[in-house]
């Protein structure tokens, strides 16, 4: 998204552009590792499905991928939101120290779903 974007569209990134990179990398992480999540402890039902979308539509909503009027308050509850708040702080006003936020909470997230997962997929093995 971002090499097509510069090069087609010429959109500058800025200074930090493996920063932004790799906030955007952290999230996608978080997002594989969500819907993994929910396959997982609904066992594959469809109705994960359903529910994994919703959540989604509304964490798009809450983290102003719709719309920008948001209040900032509001963008920190989805991921999207919190991701979206670092980007804007480490390429409009040059503070580096907020991508940290977005990737630690972006991982750490990613982490506990794995984790969850395998102790869930542990406990279903049978012998």
């Amino acid at each position: 998204m971002m090499a097509v974007s510069q090069f087609f569209f010429g959109v500058n990134w800025g200074s930090a552009t493996l920063l932004i990179a790799a906030i955007y990398f952290s999230l996608a992480i978080f997002s594989v590792s969500f819907g993994m999540a929910i396959d997982v402890f609904t066992n594959g039902n469809a109705a994960g499905g359903a529910v994994s979308s919703i959540l989604v539509q509304i964490f798009a909503f809450l983290g102003g991928a719709y719309f920008p009027g948001v209040s900032p308050v509001v963008q920190k509850l989805s991921p999207i939101g919190w991701a979206n708040i670092g980007i804007r702080d480490v390429l409009y006003n040059g503070q580096l120290a907020s991508a940290v936020m977005p990737l630690v909470i972006n991982i750490g997230f990613a982490l506990l779903f794995i984790l969850l997962m395998a102790v869930v997929q542990k406990r279903k093995e049978v012998y």
